[in-house]
């Protein structure tokens, strides 16, 4: 089996629904999500040293959890409110740390108008 997952990004929440994690010798499954969100719209040159701003700037939160069940749902509040305006991207990674699998999948978004 091959840990997969599935995920949705709705009103500041990431739900991902975690499958196929491999238990060790005391029945637990360990698993760590992370979300990445970049802006996709690089600010270079000129406009970069007269804004101050980062060429794409990127936010990464990462935690680990511990389980009985081979499938899991994870709800991750994700704070947009300061996101860049224009397209974005949400990377998530999960990996079954019991059976050193990583899978990742991502998305792009437009944000703000």
């Amino acid at each position: 089996l091959v840990t997969s997952f599935e995920y949705t990004v709705l009103n500041n929440s990431c739900v991902t629904s975690v499958y196929n994690l491999m238990a060790d010798e005391f029945g637990q499954t360990r698993y760590r999500v992370t979300i990445q969100i970049a802006a996709l719209e690089q600010v270079e040159g000129l406009r970069m040293l007269l804004t101050g701003q980062e060429v794409n700037p990127e936010v990464s939160m990462s935690f680990e959890q511990v389980d009985t069940q081979p499938s899991v749902q994870v709800y991750q509040f994700v704070d947009l409110t300061k996101a860049k305006q224009g397209r974005n991207r949400v990377k998530i990674i999960v990996e079954d740390l019991n059976a050193q699998r990583r899978v990742s999948k991502e998305i792009v978004f437009r944000y703000g108008q």
